[in-house]
């Protein structure tokens, strides 16, 4: 997203909310902003753009992580209840929970402004509502 923005000169503010503290299976990296920023190098090689990016570029946060990747916390289960009820949007417990609960968290804190314009990207998960039916309280029932 950060390199399409560039790209396109889109001056909007990407901000990720990462699920775990450290990306790749081999743990190569153990900073989250900096594997970003080496991806989205590998894509600008990719495609022959001319743009850089840099670690600096990216705002990302795993202020949200808590126990770690894949440990349900109260504020995800309860961002997900809040979006399903008011918004029909299913999110999973993993990813699109914990990002929501951060965003709903940064709300709150004042750190996104009132009336700001906010794209949530959801990423997918949905098999994860199974996976973890007993942190859900056995259903998904939001009521």
């Amino acid at each position: 997203m950060l390199v399409a923005a560039r790209y396109l000169g889109i001056r909007a503010k990407i901000i990720g909310i990462s699920p775990m503290r450290k990306i790749g299976k081999s743990w190569r990296c153990s900073n989250v902003r900096e594997e970003i920023a080496r991806i989205a190098k590998k894509l600008i090689d990719k495609l022959g753009i001319d743009l850089s990016v840099s670690v600096s570029d990216v705002i990302n946060t795993t202020d949200y992580v808590e126990e770690g990747y894949g440990k349900v916390t109260k504020e995800c289960l309860d961002a997900i209840k809040l979006v399903a009820r008011k918004e029909g949007i299913i999110l999973d417990p993993v990813y699109t929970g914990k990002a929501m609960a951060g965003l709903i968290d940064k709300i709150k804190n004042k750190q996104i402004n009132e009336g700001a314009n906010i794209v949530f990207m959801h990423t997918g998960g949905f098999p994860l509502i199974f996976a973890y039916s007993d942190d859900l309280g056995g259903t998904v029932d939001v009521m």
